[in-house]
């Protein structure tokens, strides 16, 4: 990345490469020079975690069994005045539910939002189960972008979600979706997201060709899975240049589709990092724009992206609250009762302006896990 075209040099994602390779500051400079990325580049979105538990039992979750007992779940009111104060003091125009199990609540308060915010974009992360618990009721919510959680074919997808029948209940339910909200425009786009892991590493591709060949789903995403505080279990998670393959092989792949969008997803920066010495085919094509590094390859009308989000500069482009309305970096969800030195506040304790909220974040004692983070990388 020694050239740097003129789109690089004001993005996120340069201004923090170039702390990264600047071992000469000191940790005050360091610091000091990330909170003005921070500053400079407020999150445009909030991701809520509404629902503590889970029905489900994934084998690549990250959150442990008893996470619903460490971190409490807001009242649907609560979380309604939540939103109000984001909308009008934040000036959020996009919320994101889901992450855990679907319940109620999420749907009470996406009903909320989409009674009375006509300009504000919602999102659900959802997987086969929920969606049939609840389908009389989501079916009927206005929803921007719906992702469902795909992880293989009828094999792989049901160990990895360690239930037999999920993948055929998939199926079924994209059926019902593609025949009713995505028809009648209540969904407006439908993705699916997938875990990439040892047991299904061979199974991801041919699925996004069934699900774009079947129903034309258009949008498919993959991330490593990854493993903090010994969750998940350590043997799901590929190695490095096992990763790096899967993704020549995506890259390979993609052009079968019929227009798609695929896109691969680095959040962790070794592996960023283990690219730049070890696969430089993929990591030379890397560019900075934004809070992000791209690489994008199109054939015919299909397109394949590889990204790389640097934790570090993650809050930049997510503001993650917890079901008690802690705003938390990211991964800790691990840990089930979370470490206060990974939380920046709450989001019931709002108060002064936008500027006034996010200085504060970028202030307060959580932010030294990003700092941290790029230590770490400089070795």
């Amino acid at each position: 990345m020694e050239k740097i075209r003129e789109k690089e040099r004001g993005s996120a994602a340069r201004q923090w490469m170039e702390l990264v390779e600047d071992v000469s500051l000191s940790d005050e400079e360091l610091k000091r020079r990330l909170q003005d990325i921070h500053r400079g580049n407020l999150p445009s979105f909030a991701e809520i975690v509404v629902n503590p538990g889970c029905m489900n039992q994934c084998k690549h979750c990250i959150y442990p069994e008893d996470y619903a007992c460490h971190n409490k779940a807001l009242s649907v009111e609560t979380w309604c005045r939540i939103i109000d104060d984001m909308y009008t003091r934040l000036e959020f125009r996009h919320f994101i539910f889901g992450g855990r199990g679907m319940n109620q609540d999420i749907i009470e308060v996406v009903k909320y939002v989409n009674s009375k915010y006509s300009d504000v974009k919602v999102g659900m992360i959802a997987e086969a189960f929920g969606l049939e618990m609840y389908w009389d009721e989501i079916k009927g919510l206005k929803i921007d972008h719906l992702d469902i959680s795909v992880d293989g074919l009828k094999k792989g997808h049901d160990l990895q979600r360690n239930r037999e029948g999920a993948f055929d209940l998939t199926v079924k339910m994209m059926k019902k979706i593609m025949e009713g909200p995505m028809k009648n425009r209540n969904f407006k786009k439908v993705a699916i997201l997938s875990t990439l892991t040892s047991l299904n590493r061979s199974e991801i591709l041919p699925m996004f060709k069934f699900f774009n060949s079947e129903f034309k789903v258009r949008n498919f995403f993959i991330a490593p899975v990854t493993v903090i505080n010994n969750r998940p279990d350590a043997s799901l998670k590929l190695s490095k240049r096992q990763v790096a393959q899967f993704i020549r092989e995506a890259k390979d792949f993609f052009g079968e589709l019929n227009d798609a969008y695929m896109a691969f997803n680095i959040y962790e920066d070794d592996l960023g990092f283990w690219f730049r010495d070890n696969a430089k085919d993929l990591y030379e094509k890397l560019k900075a724009d934004e809070d992000y590094f791209e690489f994008k390859e199109e054939r015919g009308n299909n397109e394949f992206h590889l990204f790389w989000y640097p934790a570090a500069i993650n809050s930049c482009r997510e503001f993650i609250m917890n079901t008690n309305g802690d705003v938390f970096t990211g991964y800790v969800q691990a840990y089930g009762k979370i470490p206060e030195a990974n939380i920046f506040g709450n989001v019931m304790r709002m108060e002064g302006t936008k500027e006034e909220f996010f200085e504060r974040i970028v202030e307060a004692p959580a932010f030294d896990f990003f700092v941290g983070q790029v230590k770490d990388l400089q070795g």
